[in-house]
């Protein structure tokens, strides 16, 4: 079995690498200076030389509060560029498994939410992701778009390493209270995208829509805490005070969802995959963080 995987510097990108070569999957990494999904041509001469036996597009604009001024950009990505990926993979026959959000939602509702929910994104970074899905759609029959929460990791930029980076520094921070979601690590997807990917492998071929996320929804208050705590074990910690405030007296140009949380019931009873919890993943990540 052959992977290969776009956006390989971004946090999933390493992290399904990165487990891909710990079971001894062989599996080939593109960055976006070798593969710009935004090239079409490109795109398809690259996955032709390859020969993959899966492809995973980890490639994404994903910086939210970005996407409202480089709206262009974002759409460039997070559209045309699953739509090129996607052209391609059906011309070659190659099955897709595509990274999406729980920020094609509006957080209207009141319980977790289930693939079939209708889209209502409040920012450009989530229209772009619906609108990739729906290129995505128009083009292959092969694939899986697994939507998620947001991300933490060992690598790349994230609100963990983030908050690590500014914990030594003695001033106050605030942080939203009112967004509830389940952060979810890089680590924690990859795990569920190879094991979809071994059950795809044994011609069980259940395309469509999941979610995946960490069990216990908190908020960017409670992560900020359970963070916080945790590098106290490593380094002087000297944030004087941790508040939580409502988003909108936070200060965002993008407005998210209050409600992001996902239901992953169908993950579950079509191929038996289950949430963990992300406290487990915090403290490996922020020991591995401090420890550097």
């Amino acid at each position: 079995m052959k992977l290969l995987v776009t956006g390989c510097e971004g946090q999933v990108g390493e992290a399904v690498c990165s487990l891909a070569a710990t079971e001894g999957i062989e599996c080939k990494g593109l960055p976006q200076k070798k593969l710009d999904v935004t090239r079409a041509s490109k795109v398809h001469n690259v996955l032709r030389r390859a020969k993959p036996d899966y492809v995973i597009n980890a490639a994404a604009f994903s910086d939210i509060e970005a996407a409202e001024s480089e709206t262009a950009q974002c759409y460039t990505v997070n559209r045309e560029g699953v739509f090129y990926l996607a052209k391609s993979c059906s011309r070659l026959g190659l099955p897709l498994i595509h990274l999406s959000s729980s920020y094609v939602f509006d957080g209207a509702k009141a319980a977790p939410y289930v693939e079939d929910d209708a889209c209502n994104p409040l920012n450009i970074y989530g229209r772009s992701k619906v609108q990739g899905e729906h290129a995505l759609k128009s083009v292959h029959d092969k694939y899986i778009i697994l939507r998620v929460n947001p991300v933490f990791s060992e690598w790349g930029d994230n609100f963990l390493k983030d908050l690590l980076a500014d914990s030594v520094i003695k001033r106050k921070e605030k942080f939203p209270e009112d967004q509830l979601f389940a952060p979810t690590s890089a680590s924690d997807i990859a795990r569920v995208i190879i094991a979809v990917i071994r059950q795809l492998d044994c011609d069980i071929q259940p395309w469509g829509t999941y979610h995946y996320s960490s069990s216990t929804p908190t908020s960017w208050y409670g992560f900020a805490q359970s963070i916080i705590e945790e590098a106290g074990h490593y380094k002087p910690v000297t944030l004087s005070e941790l508040t939580p405030v409502e988003s909108e007296n936070y200060g965002y140009s993008a407005s998210r969802p209050l409600n992001a949380v996902l239901n992953c019931t169908r993950i579950l009873e079509t191929f038996g995959i289950r949430q963990r919890d992300w406290l487990p993943e915090v403290k490996r990540v922020v020991r591995l963080c401090c420890q550097d």
